[in-house]
């Protein structure tokens, strides 16, 4: 399981095998930033933190009694944004405005199914 360095250095084989993603940022479901990489030609101020976004999106859903948010998908004005829920990590994943969404079928178990023990230590922490 990735740690540390070993982590990021998942993140930006990611980032490399999947040309259309700028940017792959792990928080925790209050916002706190474990982890980020960026693709060099991405800014500190595209890859800012969508946590909460994704988190009241869930809340809403749960209230309305919709079920649970499995991923959420945005499409902003230069960019694609797609976060999920590994545990009690939000994955977000910024990507290029003309991204292949086809290609994140692929992506996401892959990267969820890797972060899975991270996550899973994360949430038992985060319990004590």
């Amino acid at each position: 399981m990735p740690k540390g360095a070993a982590l990021e250095t998942f993140l930006q084989k990611s980032i490399s095998k999947y040309p259309d993603i700028r940017s792959i940022s792990l928080c925790s479901s209050e916002g706190t930033e474990l982890c980020c990489v960026n693709r060099e030609d991405c800014t500190q101020d595209e890859s800012y933190n969508l946590v909460p976004s994704f988190t009241v999106s869930a809340e809403q859903s749960s209230r309305l009694r919709l079920g649970n948010v499995v991923y959420t998908i945005v499409w902003n004005d230069r960019s694609i944004v797609l976060q999920f829920k590994v545990e009690l990590v939000v994955v977000s994943v910024l990507l290029e405005e003309s991204a292949n969404i086809g290609i994140m079928d692929e992506f996401i178990p892959l990267i969820s199914e890797t972060l899975k023990p991270f996550c899973v230590t994360l949430s038992a922490n985060e319990r004590k």
